[in-house]
């Protein structure tokens, strides 16, 4: 006798529970029509059923579950005994037909991740944007009666992957392989289970946040810049300036930054000992985000008594620690942040003034510079795009902004400062 190569109890009673389980009937709880099997659609098993003993074998099962109050069947035409036409649940034994094959209903499946989203939404700030991630996690399982990716019935990993949430909502500071072997206990499992994950849960806030259509696609994080600006990375991040600062360590170590005319470096680990910063020598502290501009700015325009700070995008807690030292260690600076003239730029100049520099002000982000450019300009092909512009000009944290929004609004164009140099 050839050996089965199918578990067909399992088979059917899984097949039709997760009919059951996608149906609208496990939504609303009214059972409008059966819950099926149409089996000489099922090209797999048919080609299982030309094996005559393993056909028997099937016909046997059938019959034990129809003993059993689980399933009832109907015969092809002209075939009874021979040819199954369709397998149906009997929907009054759900419960049975769930234990007899050792399955989690998923009714109970969703109350346990609920319980589980509610118990890690009481662990992060309420104002995060985790708070409101794992709220929409619950509200989506409620009304949609599933589980939302990257989520999974896994209660043990979706446990380690709440975990994972809440730490990055402290904004841990850590290497990912330490943050791995603190949380998990394994150096790897972070990046070989959990990264992908939450990458893909930073994505989806960052596209909430910015937009996801064509034109918000020059704003977005790279997958590793997501992590970064949460505090976790690879390896300690390499900040650079170039200006006469001054910095004492918290042993007592001065580092004269005077003499690097050609631009200075250090690293996260470093901002961790940073006792204080001199500046007291310095008249204005530019930051600009993009690294091009920053180089060639540096090279070609800085002046005596300047300061050129490289923003790159959205800092992460460390860097922005650096940018808190520069500001009160250059008490007679005045501030400017140098951006592209877009979503993003506005969005990285407001969170600078918000978060550490209140008195910053934009540096050829305006009106003028956008006209004596405009050929250099992109142009802004989405009302998606347009409409999040719009939405800026009811934000009195943007009222710098609001001449040149309008009149990107009014052209639909925007500018990289790539286009300057």
């Amino acid at each position: 006798m050839a050996k089965a190569i199918i578990d067909y109890k399992k088979w059917l009673l899984n097949t039709l529970l997760d009919k059951y389980e996608q149906s609208s009937a496990f939504q609303t709880g009214v059972f409008n029509r059966r819950i099926m099997i149409t089996i000489p659609k099922e090209k797999a098993l048919q080609e299982v059923m030309e094996q005559i003993d393993e056909k028997h074998l099937f016909l046997t099962v059938l019959e034990q579950l129809k003993n059993q109050g689980l399933i009832e069947y109907s015969w092809v035409k002209y075939e009874t005994g021979n040819l199954v036409d369709q397998v149906w649940l009997i929907t009054e034994n759900l419960a049975a037909c769930y234990k007899e094959i050792s399955r989690v209903p998923a009714a109970e499946l969703l109350a346990s991740f609920n319980e589980l989203a509610s118990a890690y939404l009481e662990k992060v700030s309420p104002s995060s944007d985790f708070a409101g991630y794992i709220s929409s996690l619950v509200e989506y399982a409620a009304t949609k009666k599933k589980l939302k990716s990257p989520f999974t019935e896994d209660m043990k990993l979706n446990t380690n992957l709440f975990e994972c949430l809440v730490a990055l909502d402290k904004n841990p500071d850590q290497m990912e392989r330490v943050f791995s072997s603190r949380h998990y206990g394994d150096s790897k499992y972070f990046e070989r289970v959990l990264k992908n994950k939450v990458i893909s849960i930073l994505k989806e806030l960052q596209k909430s946040s910015i937009g996801s259509d064509e034109d918000s696609a020059n704003d977005l994080l790279s997958d590793e810049d997501l992590l970064v600006e949460r505090g976790l990375y690879r390896w300690p991040e390499i900040y650079e300036f170039n200006g006469p600062l001054s910095i004492r360590m918290d042993d007592g170590t001065v580092i004269d930054m005077s003499t690097q005319v050609y631009g200075s470096y250090i690293n996260s680990d470093a901002v961790k000992h940073i006792a204080s910063i001199d500046g007291s020598n310095i008249q204005r502290v530019v930051f600009i985000e993009n690294k091009a501009n920053y180089i060639d700015y540096q090279a070609n325009h800085k002046g005596h008594g300047d300061l050129i700070v490289y923003h790159g995008g959205f800092y992460s807690p460390m860097k922005g620690l650096l940018f808190s030292k520069i500001y009160e260690g250059c008490p007679n600076a005045v501030f400017y942040h140098w951006s592209d003239i877009d979503l993003g730029g506005f969005r990285l100049f407001n969170r600078l003034r918000t978060n550490i520099v209140p008195s910053v002000q934009p540096l050829y982000m305006d009106v003028e510079t956008l006209q004596a450019n405009l050929a250099s300009c992109m142009n802004i092909k989405t009302d998606g795009y347009i409409q999040m512009l719009t939405s800026l000009l009811k934000s009195p944290e943007y009222s710098m902004f609001y001449e040149v929004i309008q009149y990107m609004i009014e052209k639909k164009v925007r500018l990289e400062q790539e286009n300057l140099i």
